[in-house]
Parts: structure tokens; sequence; C-alpha cells
């Protein structure tokens, strides 16, 4: 449960999965967690380590999600922006929904503009969905302590004391830590991030760190200043966009990089299929897949689609690049494991995701083309295990607020359906069998629907 997949921020999964591991089995008199964002990482030590924990943030964000923990009203800010709508500054989920709308105005693209108007349109929903995922908050972080403070007050006052852990984690990039939480023009709030300059406060709190006896794990965004070995590091190096590659030893001159090499991801990133080269899609066009390594697709997931960090721990064993025309539409992850281990005769499929177009649903031309049985022989060729059956269908799961997918409709059949609690959440599965003709009758099906009124954008 966690409000990562409503609001933007870059993913904590490998983060959290390091942090848990490394605090298993350790006994600290307090945790504390300046910074904290969407308190991923504190429940993320609660749950490893436990005792007293001590959060901070100074975004409106942070502030009205660790108020509700604490049982108090979301602290007080004035609108100075036309925001569309009106809220209760009182209640909590509509402060949050707030942020999320002007996240979406700063944003500009048709895409976020259509997320925007589902918030206008179907405001008590959205409130009724963002007031359960506070409501789990509150259970699990109840009993934490939350102070707006920033982190280097934080660091002074506990940076002594030998009983203590710190997870230290400072804005980099204050472009990115704005567009991520910051309200500006819009909110007048008493506080905004401080943008650090890099090359002047970033040595100063490397300094500040060498002095500190507490434990400390520092997040560390570049290569260039030393932290002492005493610490521990975890290293992500990323843009103002996106993280590139990330990872974490005692020593980070020493880290273990899951792929050091930023060209491959901007290989990939400049082949991305753009609004420029839609007018170039016809009945001559070519659909063609390649496999590529799984933290490639992670990386470009989430170019995709931001905010995906609570799939990130779902292992895709196989990942599937989508081009049209040569241009990268969209990208999948299998799994194919079970064809050997369960005996099942079908592919799983984990996640498919795709790049934005104002006139065509690549999402669709993707779980078209996966139906096919050219693409499952493409997929599972390298396997030479005698036991593997030979796939005769896909199958997926998928979380949504609707009892059913737009993108599987006409192309996978849902053969159980299952309500979450009382979130507004449906567990939806999807299968098909797969058919005998290949990508390119999958491509021109996709293209006669996309010309029609009921499927295309632009009709």
């Amino acid at each position: 449960m966690n409000l990562e997949k409503i609001f933007y921020g870059s993913s904590t999964s490998a983060r959290k999965k390091f942090l848990m591991g490394w605090l298993e089995g350790k006994k600290f008199r307090q945790l504390v967690f300046p910074g904290c964002g969407d308190f991923q990482m504190v429940m993320a030590g609660q749950k490893a380590c436990g005792g007293r924990i001590i959060a901070s943030d100074v975004s409106l964000y942070s502030d009205t999600i660790g108020n509700f923990i604490m049982g108090e009203d979301p602290p007080e800010f004035e609108i100075i922006a036309d925001i569309g709508f009106e809220i209760n500054q009182k209640d909590p989920a509509e402060v949050l929904l707030l942020i999320k709308a002007i996240q979406l105005l700063s944003k500009g693209h048709w895409h976020y503009r259509r997320f925007y108007n589902e918030i206008r349109s179907n405001f008590t929903g959205q409130r009724a969905h963002v007031r359960a995922h506070l409501e789990e908050y509150r259970k699990l972080l109840g009993g934490i302590q939350y102070r707006h403070r920033c982190m280097f007050a934080e660091l002074e006052e506990f940076q002594d004391d030998p009983e203590t852990f710190i997870y230290q984690n400072p804005p980099v990039f204050g472009a990115y830590e704005r567009k991520v939480f910051s309200t500006e023009g819009f909110i007048r709030y008493r506080s905004d991030f401080r943008q650090m300059e890099y090359n002047k406060d970033y040595p100063a709190l490397i300094e500040q760190i060498n002095r500190a006896r507490a434990h400390i794990v520092f997040v560390l965004y570049r290569n260039k200043f030393d932290v002492p070995a005493r610490h521990l590091i975890f290293a992500e190096s990323r843009n103002i966009d996106r993280i590139n590659y990330l990872g974490y030893n005692h020593r980070f001159r020493k880290s273990r990089f899951l792929d050091k090499s930023y060209l491959q991801y901007e290989k990939f990133r400049n082949a991305i299929f753009t609004e420029a080269d839609t007018d170039g899609v016809d009945e001559n066009s070519e659909v063609t897949i390649a496999v590529i390594k799984p933290q490639i697709a992670l990386y470009l997931r989430d170019l995709f689609v931001h905010k995906m960090g609570a799939f990130e721990g779902v292992a895709a064993e196989k990942t599937v690049a989508f081009y049209l025309n040569r241009r990268l539409i969209g990208i999948c992850g299998l799994n194919l494991s079970h064809l050997v281990k369960d005996r099942a005769d079908y592919i799983f499929e984990v996640y498919a995701m795709s790049v934005h177009n104002s006139r065509y649903h690549f999402n669709n031309l993707i779980m078209r083309c996966i139906t096919r049985q050219e693409f499952a022989k493409l997929v599972t060729r390298q396997y030479k295990n005698a036991c593997m059956l030979r796939p005769k269908k896909i199958k997926t799961v998928c979380l949504t607020r609707f009892p059913k997918l737009k993108t599987s409709v006409g192309v996978l059949d849902l053969v159980a359906k299952e309500k979450i609690n009382n979130i507004p959440t449906w567990k939806l599965t999807y299968e098909a069998k797969l058919k005998k003709d290949g990508l390119k009758a999958a491509y021109l099906e996709w293209l006669k629907a996309m010309r029609t009124k009921k499927h295309g954008k632009d009709s």
C-alpha cells in the first residue's frame, strides 16, 4: 500500500529492499528519516527494525501525510492561483488531490490534462481512493513522530549519537524535487525546497557526515566526493527525469552497479517513437521485437509511465522491446519458468508499457502482438529444455480502478475478477489463446481498429 502509485517521485523499491536487508537484526535507540518524502523508506525501517522513529520534511505533501499519521489537521496554506475546483483545506485527501492536480497542470501535455479532468469529474471517488491509502498509512506507521524540519537540522541534532540510525537522502537536483512535490506558483506555504548548490553545499554536507558518530545510510547521486567506509552508501546516478543505474557497497568506489553504461540507455531513449513519426504509420509499416536487458526495460518503462516503483520488485524473466518502423513504441516483461516448473501451457505477461501518442494506442498493439504464436516462438527459442511445454496461451493479471481494462477488450478474455477490500481496485485476470497468424497480421488488425471511431484517439 503506497502513494507512489498516485504521486510522482523516484522509485524506492530497490532502496527499500536494500535497507530492510541491512537493518535486519540490528538494534538502534532511534531511526531518523530526514526528507522522508512519501514515507516509503520509513515503512521499510519500521518493518525491519522497529523502535522509535522520527520522520521529517519541509513540503506540503509530506507535512499533510505526516500530520494525518499523527492525528492532526493538514498545515495551513494559501491557494494563490485558480486550480479549477474548490477543496476543504482541513481534509488531507483533498489537499493531496490538490497537489496532484497542480502536478498535472504543470506538465502541460494532453495526456496529463486527461488525468486532471478525471480528478475534477470524479472528485468524490478520487478522494475516497486517496483517503483509503492514507488510512492504511496511519495503520502501518501509527506511533512514529513526524515534524516539519529540514534535513540539515536533523543531522546536526543526531549526528553524534552512536545509537542512532540516519537515512540521509539529500535533494541534489533542486529542479527535480520541485517537479516532484513543489506547489510554487499555485500555493503559498511556509517553506519550499532548498535547491542545493552542488559544488558548494555537497562538500560541506559530506564533511559533516564524515564527523558523524551515528550510523548513516547516505544516498549518493554522483561519485565525485569521498564518503568514509564506516557509512554505508546507496548510490544512484540519474538525470533530472529518471534513475539510470544504481548500486551499493560499503565503499562507493567499489560499488556494484547493475549497469554502468549510460550510453546503453541513451541509445534506446533516442529511438523512441515521437509525434513526428505518427504520419508514417500505414499498411506498409513493420512491427519488430527485440529481447533487451531487464534494467533497460525498467528504465524505459519509467520513461513511458512515471512512478511504477510499486511494481519494480515484480521480476520479469524476459523483457522485450517493440518497434514500429524501427522506432521504439513500448516494452513488456514476461515470465516463462512455469512452462518448465509447473508444466503450464501459457506465457505470463508481467507488465506492458508504451510511449504516449496523441493518435494511437500502442499498448493495444503490444497486447495484440503477444497473442501471436510468432511472438511466443521468438521469446522461447533460446530455451532448449526438453521439459518445457510449448505455450498455447498468454495470461496476465492487472490491478485497476475499473472492472474492465480497455486495452484488453477485444484482445484478451476476462476470466476472473476480484474487488480488493474497501479500496476501489479490481484484480483482473485475462488470457487468450495464441493465434497462428504473425506480427504483421496483428499490426493490420490493430491499424484497422485504430481507424474506427470506437478506438481512435483522434476520431
